[in-house]
């Protein structure tokens, strides 16, 4: 704004500077013909009119050059705007374009506040047409009416328990949960497995828990193991040879 208002004094000082050169020149001319007249004065008031009117002229010139440019730049002939803008100075662009830009911005303000006058009635309009509280959809096939069909409840339908609390689900025990053996069944079929190089009983303890198995848990685990396959492995529990055959814990 302060830019625009440095401009509006600069375009008003020439304009005043040329009426100052017309008015003076028709002051010292008063009485004597501008254009026969040979003496200096007569000159210098006649080359003051002409100065004068020459700035009035370029002042018109050059502020409806920026107009002219502004209006066919806004209106998306870029290339005709750009004559006009190029014989234009830059501070009478600037003062169009302030001027343009409020009549401009006047208009969508009016168009908004419109709207927003308009808002309260469809708010209204689409309160009266509310789904009423009782709607349910008709049943497929029901008589009077066909598939899909709205039909209103009454208030003589079923109606719900204000007390109605939703039941808990299921407790889950997670992805990492390990689902702990119960006793074997009698009768049920022992599992084998064959013991390969590298195995102990440790390892397979800690195959049979799990992949998520505690330390303590395989550590009170493997003692079973041997207890069930002492005869097979001997006296002692290390000593584990590929292909023996072990029987796993029932306990």
């Amino acid at each position: 704004m302060k830019r625009v208002g440095t401009d509006a004094v600069l375009a008003a000082a020439i304009l005043g500077c040329a009426s100052i050169l017309i008015w003076s020149g028709l002051q010292l001319g008063i009485g004597s013909s501008l254009l026969t007249s040979r003496s200096y004065p007569d000159l210098l008031s006649a080359g003051a009119v002409v100065l004068g009117l020459v700035l009035v002229l370029w002042w018109l010139f050059g502020m409806a050059s920026a107009f002219v440019g502004l209006v066919l730049h806004k209106s998306g002939h870029a290339k005709l705007a750009a004559a006009p803008l190029a014989v234009s100075p830059a501070f009478m662009k600037r003062l169009a374009a302030a001027a343009l830009g409020i009549n401009l911005l006047a208009v969508p303000a009016m168009a908004q506040a419109s709207d927003v006058s308009r808002a309260p009635a469809a708010v209204s309009s689409s309160a009266a047409e509310a789904v009423s509280p009782y709607f349910s959809p008709a049943a497929a096939g029901g008589p009077g009416g066909g598939q899909g069909q709205p039909s209103p409840a009454g208030p003589e339908g079923p109606a719900v328990d204000p007390f109605w609390k939703p039941s808990a689900p299921a407790a889950s025990p997670g992805l990492i949960a390990r689902q702990v053996a119960g006793p074997a069944q009698p009768g049920a079929e022992e599992r084998t497995v064959t013991v390969v190089a590298g195995d102990s009983l440790w390892r397979i303890a800690a195959r049979d828990l799990g992949a998520f198995a505690t330390d303590a848990e395989i550590a009170g685990h493997w003692p079973k193991w041997y207890a069930a396959n002492k005869d097979t492995i001997g006296g002692d529990p290390q000593r584990l040879l590929p292909g023996q055959v072990l029987i796993s814990p029932t306990d």
